[in-house]
């Protein structure tokens, strides 16, 4: 019964491509950015300055933390046009969005029907952040374009060695994304003890390819080569 629940519950979250699911832009946004490729390098600068200059004018204009940073050290976004002109912003640390994280939301925030979500958790617990659903979407097509260039396509099995499990979930207990097929394990589960459990549910899983932080990667790799576990030939990709 359980299996037969499990085959259900998959045809259910893939009876729809997943390009679709992502929203009616992905498509559209995913071709742009696999096209842009073959753009020069001036192109590419090109259409990379006009959007920082765009996100610095929207910085100053609807967020409170960056209007008053700006202010305080004399920089008017309106002569921000250059990428030396960019580095005169003071560098953004974790620490400061933890401690000024309501005035770093855009005063526009509930018409972004912002996606929660949370960094890492490699270097502190894991932390809240918010993407609108135009940027989500962005970040999906750019992520697919790559994987795609590395012959990963919608759907195949992948594992991610980079995802905080939900608040209130067991973090030592991997999660299974149906819609993706994805087997996500929270990085604060990897560790030597647990790395013969993962070994295994890596391996049954049989992902096309594994996501990760080489920190992470390195400590499962270390443990399985000290104890002769046979290799999972997979293609990696690695996130700093």
């Amino acid at each position: 019964m359980a299996r037969l629940n499990h085959s259900l519950r998959k045809i259910y979250h893939t009876a729809i491509p997943l390009p679709l699911k992502y929203g009616p832009s992905f498509s559209r946004k995913f071709r742009a950015y696999y096209d842009r490729q073959s753009a020069s390098r001036d192109e590419i600068e090109s259409y990379r300055l006009q959007r920082l200059i765009a996100l610095v004018d929207y910085a100053y204009r609807h967020v409170p933390y960056y209007h008053k940073l700006f202010d305080k050290h004399g920089i008017d976004p309106k002569r921000i046009r250059t990428l030396d002109d960019f580095r005169r912003i003071p560098t953004l640390h974790k620490d400061d969005v933890v401690a000024n994280h309501d005035a770093l939301k855009s005063d526009e925030f509930d018409k972004f029907n912002a996606v929660q979500t949370v960094t890492s958790a490699t270097t502190r617990d894991g932390m809240v952040m918010y993407r609108s659903q135009e940027a989500e979407t962005i970040r999906n097509a750019v992520v697919w374009r790559y994987w795609h260039n590395l012959g990963y396509r919608f759907r195949d099995p992948r594992v991610h060695l980079t995802l905080s499990n939900r608040e209130g979930e067991d973090f030592m207990q991997p999660h299974i994304d149906m819609n993706e097929n994805s087997l996500q394990f929270d990085p604060r589960s990897i560790t030597y003890d647990h790395a013969p459990v993962i070994y295994r549910q890596i391996k049954e899983f049989r992902p096309k390819m594994i996501f990760s932080q080489p920190s992470n990667l390195a400590t499962l790799i270390h443990y399985w080569r000290l104890h002769n576990l046979e290799d999972i030939p997979v293609a990696v990709c690695c996130v700093l």
